[in-house]
């Protein structure tokens, strides 16, 4: 097979003993979606990218219909970088070393250098179903600014404050303060 670079994802929970390493972190309603998916779909069986994509699409819908067991948010502050921190009431967090995740989707528009990609939809976005899947074919249309409460960057150092849950790679963690996410140096992978 053929070899690819990825870097890993650092990630340093306040309290915690060590780093966790990952590909994919994820806050807001990506928890909800991860914990459908672990009590409907895993358990009965279905691990593959198929199951991802339905317990995606479960959760836009209940997102779209402001179901209150998927349209939980979360208070976040972020700082990029050296940046001043900023709070976000936060509908949907994505954070990743990939440029594309499952089944193809690629929720990552920001420019400039940055290893780690970060994207992040407030409540009560603008035309969010229609951002939303244009985001996800890689192709954010008009809507997909920070004044209609859709965000992406670049960072090679993301600081978080939050209190609630957050998704590693499938596995929840929790988090009571600050959360330091860096990049690690590239590593080969085999590519399938």
């Amino acid at each position: 097979g053929l070899l690819a670079q990825r870097a890993l994802m650092r990630v340093l929970v306040e309290g915690a003993a060590a780093p966790r390493y990952g590909m994919f972190l994820g806050g807001g309603a990506v928890i909800q979606g991860t914990e459908y998916a672990h009590r409907e779909v895993h358990a009965r069986g279905l691990r593959d990218d198929f199951s991802l994509a339905l317990s995606t699409a479960r959760t836009v819908w209940g997102v779209l219909r402001n179901d209150p067991a998927f349209n939980r948010h979360v208070r976040v502050q972020l700082a990029l970088d050296d940046g001043e921190a900023v709070t976000h009431d936060t509908l949907i967090l994505a954070i990743s070393t990939l440029h594309r995740l499952a089944f193809g989707m690629r929720p990552f528009w920001g420019s400039g250098p940055g290893a780690i990609r970060l994207t992040l939809f407030e409540p009560g976005c603008s035309r969010f179903a229609r951002t939303f899947f244009s985001i996800v074919r890689g192709r954010p249309g008009r809507n997909a600014v920070p004044e209609s409460g859709s965000i992406s960057h670049n960072a090679d150092a993301i600081r978080l404050h939050l209190d609630g849950k957050l998704n590693l790679d499938g596995e929840i963690l929790l988090a009571n303060g600050r959360i330091d996410i860096s990049a690690s140096r590239p590593l080969d992978f085999l590519t399938l």
